[in-house]
């Protein structure tokens, strides 16, 4: 008998996909007078689904070749082989939302994952944001939140691909309580203050960055009637005002929460 080889071909496929074989992915060597192989069988253990990455390349085996003027032939089989490319994962980050003033600690579960198949699973991530520690500012947010090293099962098979999150740093609520106050009728208003309460970070009011002052004159010394005096008995409701309060705006974590209690009352003796 004449020699002849059949080889099977090489092909990949992606990690989870599953491949069949048409029985014609082969070339042949050394066959004459018209006498063809039509098929053969092939076989390959990299053709499972959960055939891995890490035992790739696998080997295409051929056999059984099926044509015509084949018994003249001695037919000599040369494997091919099946590699096994990863597969695309992708880990994101969750969102966070947190005050000014309070620190951010992630358990590393913070995440969700697309592309995982086979049962494999990410069971945790490291999580970094320069907006964990106290003193990230309002205006610093949001902040990117970094997945990275995460550990589980069957990740060898996967090229991983990030997204970030985002943790938003929301400004802290402080009260400001205006303190009563009282004077002489005909006097002089004596200077209004005021108590502050939700501080953070071993702030004061010098980290505000405005002036807190008494209601203008013009409208307090109309409480100079014995009369008005009382009507307005709760006396001075919005006694005390901000001055800058754009620039407030534009630098203040606890801005755009402020809760105002301006309800103190001016006794007029």
């Amino acid at each position: 008998p004449k020699a002849a080889s059949v080889t099977a071909s090489n092909t990949n496929k992606t990690y989870g996909d599953t491949v069949t074989f048409a029985g014609t992915e082969f070339t042949t060597t050394g066959l004459i007078n018209g006498d063809t192989v039509t098929s053969v069988t092939l076989t390959s253990a990299g053709a499972a689904t959960n055939a891995t990455v890490a035992g790739s390349p696998y080997s295409i085996v051929p056999s059984a070749a099926v044509g015509s003027g084949l018994s003249n032939y001695t037919i000599n089989y040369t494997n091919g082989t099946l590699t096994a490319n990863a597969k695309s994962l992708t880990v994101t980050a969750n969102n966070r939302v947190k005050a000014y003033g309070q620190t951010v600690t992630f358990a590393g579960t913070e995440f969700t994952t697309t592309g995982l198949i086979n049962g494999d699973a990410v069971t945790s991530v490291t999580l970094t944001s320069a907006g964990v520690a106290t003193n990230a500012t309002v205006a610093g947010s949001p902040y990117s939140i970094v997945p990275s090293a995460p550990v589980g099962s069957g990740l060898s098979n996967y090229t991983i691909n990030y997204t970030n999150g985002s943790l938003t740093v929301n400004t802290a609520p402080l009260l400001v309580a205006a303190n009563d106050a009282s004077r002489v009728y005909g006097a002089t208003n004596p200077v209004f203050s005021v108590n502050y309460t939700g501080f953070v970070n071993s702030e004061d009011p010098t980290a505000l960055g405005g002036t807190l002052q008494g209601f203008p004159d013009t409208v307090s010394t109309a409480l100079d009637s014995p009369d008005k005096g009382r009507m307005l008995g709760m006396g001075l409701t919005i006694s005390a005002q901000f001055q800058d309060v754009q620039d407030w705006l534009n630098r203040l974590p606890y801005l755009g929460s402020f809760i105002f209690k301006m309800t103190p009352t001016l006794i007029l003796l």
